[in-house]
């Protein structure tokens, strides 16, 4: 179970600025969690450094939230890990990463241009059809096809699904991205 640190929310007026002693105890708390949210962010596929960064938009966001009156109670490091996940996830689906991923997807062996196409198309297909299936299918995908790939049954335990589920659930991507695979080669 997570430490619960109860800090003493006193409304904020311009006149008062941050309530005394605030700033050391959540210096103290980001010091004590911090690592920890930034490696949940490293086991989903961020980069360290993009982890980081996520971590420190994290301790900003919730620090301001309690400053603002709007936490009563932190439960660390539970509810900072899980808003620096919504941030990673946030972060995914604004980035685009198709993009990034065909240009990265160049064969290094000297192909004809029309295979390279053919190649590039068949991933833009796979790709499609992977952001086509659930937000929950997507990060199963991710968890078991990235590195370090994680084992089916890992990655159900990790996001609460019996491994049966998540068997199910990969085999349906799968599914969708061999028939979108399939329909270039036509």
């Amino acid at each position: 179970m997570g430490y619960v640190a109860v800090l003493g929310v006193r409304p904020r007026s311009d006149e008062m600025g941050e309530p005394e002693g605030d700033r050391e105890v959540w210096d103290r708390l980001i010091r004590q969690h911090d690592r920890k949210v930034v490696l949940s962010l490293v086991a989903l596929g961020v980069d360290r450094d993009r982890a980081r960064e996520l971590a420190q938009a994290t301790w900003e966001r919730l620090y301001m939230q309690h400053r603002d009156g709007k936490l009563a109670s932190l439960e660390l490091p539970g509810l900072a890990i899980r808003q620096a996940r919504f941030l990673a996830i946030d972060s995914f689906r604004h980035t685009d990463l198709n993009r990034r991923t065909l240009a990265l997807a160049r064969p290094e062996v000297a192909v004809d241009a029309e295979r390279q196409l053919l190649d590039r198309d068949q991933l833009r297909r796979a790709l499609e059809a992977l952001g086509a299936c659930s937000p929950a299918a997507q990060q199963l995908f991710r968890m078991l096809y990235t590195h370090p790939p994680m084992t089916c049954a890992d990655a159900a335990r990790e996001l609460g699904l019996s491994a049966e589920r998540a068997r199910h659930i990969v085999c349906e991507a799968r599914k969708l991205i061999r028939q979108a695979i399939g329909d270039a080669d036509d």
